[in-house]
């Protein structure tokens, strides 16, 4: 067997689990294993059981991991971290004191707002972050919203990479313009904008054409369908409960909403978009990096409900626009948000470590 290029060691959500980042893992471990230049393993850490069971999962992968590191050499060996909430945080400081004990260079892929985080943490979180940003040899983040934070922990501008989240595209843009039917996908949170929406929907519908209607999926946190009811929604709005995304799924909607308070850069939109749909979305964390406001879908102030009920009746209104919005969305995403040119930037990143 001819000797391979480098060892990828890749550590992270369970590729099984629901969510933004499970489905980019999917992605690329597919992608990855196919690469016959590349001795690569997946480890899960975490998933989406009980406490115990996230903890037994744990222990498994931190003791793989070790096995792992003695199995390869760290010439050319990247161990690749993928951190979100507080407790991957803690993971990922685990994770990374492994890796560094055996000398080998590890990227911390960061999937939130790092630094909001950072700045509602207690000292010891924040002791954390603090190791892992220090520890680590290179940081890749969504978007440039966390850059200044980075850099204001003494990370070296060489050593950060805005890598946004990919999606696989249909070949033609699917898009039906006739289509009335507004999609909710993610949490049914606050966090999300659930409740912004329902209120500029209030707002909104004496506006709206004949036959709209919103669906809302995700996992509800909130009771959505008792607010829905006190609304007075119900004739419109329905809540789908957890679903699993298709082209046939996306094909039944002309527009796309996600108001949400806090972000990243969520897959909703990734997905939605790369179907065609034009986005109305808040500025938070990267989604004004992917929405140009007014030219593939609008975006509004965050918890501005009036701006969001305006734009929700006036997209819904305007066939025409949203059909030019479709054009543009879809485009973008084959352009720029292809999983291909995904993995290749990656593969750029690796390479820059291992020559470092």
């Amino acid at each position: 067997m001819a000797e391979k290029s480098m060892s990828l060691t890749m550590v992270g959500v369970a590729p099984s689990c629901l969510g933004g980042i499970a489905t980019l893992v999917r992605e690329l471990c597919t992608r990855i294993e196919t690469n016959d230049n590349v001795d690569f393993e997946y480890i899960a850490s975490s998933n989406q059981s009980s406490a115990l069971g996230k903890m037994c999962l744990f222990s498994r992968a931190v003791f793989r991991l070790y096995k792992r590191m003695k199995e390869v050499s760290p010439a050319r060996h990247v161990v690749h971290i993928h951190m979100a909430d507080n407790a991957s945080v803690l993971r990922s400081c685990v994770v990374l004191g492994l890796a560094r004990s055996c000398n080998t260079k590890v990227l911390v892929h960061v999937h939130c707002d790092l630094g909001r985080i950072y700045k509602a943490s207690s000292p010891r979180m924040r002791s954390c972050i603090e190791f892992a940003l220090k520890e680590c040899d290179a940081v890749v983040s969504l978007g440039s919203y966390m850059e200044d934070f980075l850099i204001s922990l003494g990370k070296k501008e060489d050593d950060l990479f805005v890598l946004p989240n990919a999606i696989s595209c249909p070949s033609l843009n699917p898009y039906e313009s006739s289509s009335r039917k507004v999609l909710f996908l993610g949490n049914v949170s606050e966090e999300k904008g659930a409740i912004d929406l329902l209120d500029a929907l209030v707002l909104a519908r004496g506006s709206l054409p004949q036959g709209s209607a919103v669906d809302i999926c995700g996992r509800d946190l909130l009771g959505i369908e008792n607010l829905v009811r006190e609304k007075g929604l119900s004739d419109f709005v329905r809540y789908k409960g957890v679903v699993s995304p298709d082209d046939d799924f996306f094909h039944e909607y002309g527009l796309h909403v996600l108001p949400s308070h806090k972000e990243a850069l969520p897959f909703a939109l990734l997905e939605a978009s790369a179907h065609g749909i034009p986005s109305v979305v808040t500025n938070a964390g990267s989604m004004a990096e992917v929405v140009d406001s007014g030219r593939d879908g609008f975006v509004v102030d965050v918890s501005d409900v009036n701006a969001l009920s305006e734009r929700i009746g006036s997209l819904l209104c305007d066939t025409e626009l949203r059909s030019r919005m479709s054009s543009a969305i879809f485009n973008k995403m084959k352009a720029a948000y292809s999983m291909d040119a995904y993995v290749a930037k990656l593969g750029g990143v690796y390479e820059r470590m291992l020559d470092t």
